[in-house]
């Protein structure tokens, strides 16, 4: 906005470029069923008459900068989970309405408010799955601190307000929380607010709020108490993986899962990608809790096999193990629940949970075939590549991982090649890990069954796609040792992971 432009011009330009009403509604009914899945950062049947009022009058002399700031963020987001794109990373779905919603973050801003709050939240959640952590902090950072401002967090706000109100309060205040927690986390940022200066009750089912619409408030407490129970065990997993409080925290965090309501469990129809949604950010949790030790796990193995010394009988036990297992049993679930998704178009391109999983888990699942190769793991592997080239064909931020991941598969054939070579190019051999039925099955299934590895090409994720695969033929054990390469790989993803458990402040996922 320049100086010469009025803020009611502003206005009256954006809101004349808005979609048409059928459009409008499309994209709001798309916000409200996957936009806000596991949040709770607009109540729907108060959004929908204001939003009609604009549609309504003959000539626009509104000036509701907050509402109109929450309309163009709904669509915004909701844009993010359309599909009907061409394949260009140089148009991002809902700029144009984001970019709107900044021109007048001067007038939403000069009046903070819950509206204020909302929109910066919903700038923030917008931003990460195209720009990262660092552009949305800006944003989320604003919602909180005007969260704290309010007063939000507090027992009572000091206003009379009834009791619908102040929990619909106390939602946006915990969904701003656990965004903030999540973005804070990814740069190692400390939060406006600690858990323990949070007086405010934790959401609960409202029957003035939630008439008809019970599995959203639902999957929103979940996930709140998900984030917490997360949130407690990676504090507690900075000082070891020994101790009785980790192990208690462990121990919450799978009683989580066993409780979950029926109506947020259900994969089919109308809740598939919302509920999906919600297991993966559980399967994430193990992931983070593990992987640290799955690294060092593989650094032991790497380092004996560099001294000569073989220990198959000797195989590493105690919480390590345990958690690593976690680790990569989740990230196989993950790669199921992503594949689902995609089969059942429901994956989404602008997504920071989808790409962020699915490359989280493929990689997981890439650097345990060091020592765990199987069929399974190269089939899993390969989906989860599927899937990031599809979110990468729009995506400049999916096509960053990606483009990773195809490196590290490049190293790791090599590994494999070294490890496990062959003396025929028609050699078989049944290599199978922990737990494969359960990794490797559908989902809801227990398939008991054993596929030969063909050693001559162990992750083809996608020849069309033109990855050279490693000729094992040329590969023998005693050649060029690829392991030096991929342990400053390792070391380098160590570093990076167990930086996260040191410096932890916050959700990740």
């Amino acid at each position: 906005m320049t100086h010469l432009e009025e803020p009611c011009s502003i206005l009256s330009s954006i809101v004349s470029q808005f979609p048409s009403q059928a459009g409008a509604e499309s994209l709001v009914n798309i916000f409200f069923s996957v936009g806000q899945a596991n949040y709770y950062i607009l109540h729907e049947p108060w959004f929908w008459p204001k939003l009609s009022e604009i549609y309504h009058k003959n000539s626009f002399i509104h000036t509701d900068y907050q509402f109109i700031g929450l309309a163009l963020m709904t669509f915004a987001i909701a844009s993010q989970y359309t599909g009907n794109r061409s394949n260009n990373r140089t148009i991002v779905p809902g700029m144009k309405y984001f970019q709107d919603a900044q021109r007048l973050l001067p007038q939403i801003l000069a009046e903070p408010c819950l509206e204020s709050v909302q929109t910066c939240l919903m700038m923030a959640s917008y931003l990460l799955p195209i720009r990262g952590a660092g552009p949305s902090y800006i944003y989320i950072r604003l919602a909180m601190q005007m969260a704290v401002a309010q007063g939000l967090h507090k027992a009572n706000s000091g206003h009379e307000i009834s009791s619908a109100v102040r929990e619909i309060h106390s939602r946006v205040f915990w969904s701003t929380y656990i965004n903030e927690r999540r973005i804070t986390g990814d740069l190692g940022y400390k939060g406006v607010i600690q858990i323990s200066e949070i007086e405010c009750p934790p959401p609960q089912k409202c029957s003035e709020l939630d008439e008809g619409k019970t599995s959203q408030i639902d999957r929103f407490i979940a996930f709140r108490e998900l984030s917490l129970l997360f949130d407690e065990a990676l504090q507690l997993r900075k000082y070891g993986n020994t101790s009785v409080d980790f192990r208690n925290a462990c121990s919450r965090l799978r009683g989580w899962n066993r409780s979950l309501h029926s109506n947020v469990q259900r994969l089919v129809n109308w809740s598939l990608r919302a509920n999906a949604d919600l297991q993966i950010h559980y399967h994430l949790c193990w992931t983070y809790l593990g992987r640290v030790d799955l690294i060092r796990i593989i650094q032991d193995y790497l380092n004996n096999r560099r001294a000569g010394l073989h220990m198959e009988n000797d195989e590493p036990n105690g919480p390590s193990v345990t958690l690593a297992t976690l680790c990569v049993d989740s990230a196989y679930k993950i790669i199921n629940l992503i594949n689902l998704l995609l089969q059942e178009h429901q994956l989404a391109k602008f997504s920071h949970t989808d790409f962020h999983s699915c490359s989280s888990a493929t990689t997981i699942i890439l650097l345990d075939s060091i020592i765990h190769p199987s069929s399974e793991g190269g089939l899993k592997v390969a989906t989860g590549m599927q899937a990031l080239r599809f979110m990468a064909a729009e995506n400049s931020k999916a096509l960053k991982s990606l483009k990773y991941i195809e490196g590290l598969v490049q190293e790791i054939n090599e590994v494999l090649a070294y490890l496990y070579g062959r003396t025929t190019p028609s050699e078989y051999h049944a290599i199978h890990s922990p737990d494969q039925s359960s990794r490797g099955s559908p989902l809801g299934a227990d398939a008991q069954h054993q596929v030969p590895v063909q050693l001559d090409a162990y992750y083809d994720s996608d020849q069309s796609q033109e990855m050279t695969l490693v000729d094992n033929s040329k590969c023998t054990v005693g050649g060029p040792n690829p392991e030096n390469s991929i342990f400053s790989t390792i070391d380098a993803i160590l570093d990076t992971w167990a930086l996260d458990i040191s410096s932890y402040s916050g959700l990740n996922f």
